[in-house]
């Protein structure tokens, strides 16, 4: 367990580099499994108001850290082996690295094998910087629309029925959002589905 931790934090290191300083605290979070021990410790160390202000802001969908604005929908996208996570730039090393290792993550916790392809179908998890115009058109198709410019390693995701769109104001945004979209898987094999939600976050303190 300690040199699969040691690997993973050089594979980060090496492509992100500005990420550099929340590696201890992040490799503990980057499963979903390790995420329901955090959110359990979470619980124990914070206080009641703290907690009851969470669970209402999500409506018992339970995501650490904490995103800035949630909307949970009675939605829910299955996810089984004919999903794709697409690329809005098939050349980009960094969401590269970042749908490897969520798709790493899927085949762990929910024994679900997914692939990534380069072009974007409704069966699919679309990723990629928010400037790029595969990713504005499909935030459009389900009319969602930026209020403010977001701060630096921001990130919006959608899930829903027909697919999930995360869109990064920088690719280690689009990495952020899959960390939180990790959190979102629910069930496994035939039964796994991520559920329904729109979220726009980013993190607290640059680095």
């Amino acid at each position: 367990q300690t040199s699969q931790r040691l690997h993973r934090e050089l594979k980060l290191s090496k492509t992100y580099p500005s990420l550099k300083r929340l590696l201890p605290a992040m490799v503990n979070t980057l499963t979903r499994t390790s995420s329901k021990s955090l959110i359990v410790l979470l619980v124990a160390v914070l206080s009641p108001t703290f907690v009851v202000h969470a669970q209402e802001a999500t409506t018992k969908v339970s995501i650490i850290p904490q995103p800035r604005a949630i909307t949970v929908i009675s939605e829910s996208f299955r996810l089984d082996r004919t999903v794709r996570v697409a690329l809005a730039d098939s050349q980009s090393k960094e969401d590269q690295f970042a749908a490897r290792d969520f798709i790493e993550d899927v085949k762990q916790t929910a024994n679900v094998s997914l692939r990534t392809t380069r072009s974007r179908d409704r069966n699919s998890i679309l990723i990629g910087k928010l400037e790029l115009p595969s990713i504005q058109a499909a935030l459009k198709r389900v009319g969602f629309a930026l209020l403010s410019p977001l701060h630096d390693e921001g990130y919006v995701l959608i899930a829903g029925k027909e697919g999930v769109v995360i869109g990064g104001q920088t690719s280690a945004g689009v990495f952020y959002g899959l960390q939180t979209l990790k959190q979102l898987v629910r069930g496994e094999g035939e039964n796994a589905y991520i559920q329904g939600v729109r979220i726009t976050d980013w993190p607290a303190m640059r680095w």
